[in-house]
């Protein structure tokens, strides 16, 4: 039987990287039963913190883990429409949250976050929060 794929958010990596609940404990559960991916843009704010944080620790070895999703031209206009919506309502959130929405969106894929708080604002996302 084929594996679903879920989308982890940014938020469930860090605390996996860091070895902390309840990132850490999601992430494994999840891993055993699905296919993991990661957006474009999860990718670049997991390099960044590597970046800043100077980690050499087989941070490669982690991202080759993913299918990494891209902010492709369907992606971009979800999450435009995402954007203006919620600009609508006075509910915004970040940019990088909604590029990461529209992403999974534009690819009928959940995402497994820790920050319900944000992206529950989103109509047509599915979201994880445990596992």
């Amino acid at each position: 039987m084929a594996k679903g794929v879920v989308c982890i958010d940014t938020d469930v990596c860090v605390d996996f990287l860091r070895g902390k609940d309840p990132g850490f404990t999601n992430f494994i559960k999840l891993i055993e039963r699905f296919e993991p991916c990661i957006t474009a843009i999860t990718a670049f704010e997991l390099h960044l913190g590597h970046i800043k944080m100077r980690h050499n620790d087989k941070f490669a070895d982690f991202i080759a883990l993913f299918i990494i999703l891209p902010f492709d031209l369907k992606a971009a206009a979800i999450s435009a429409k995402i954007q203006s919506s919620l600009d609508k309502k006075g509910k915004n959130i970040s940019i990088p949250d909604t590029l990461i929405a529209g992403i999974c969106i534009a690819n009928n894929i959940p995402l497994m976050t820790l920050n319900t708080k944000h992206f529950s604002r989103i109509a047509g996302l599915e979201l994880i929060e445990t596992y």
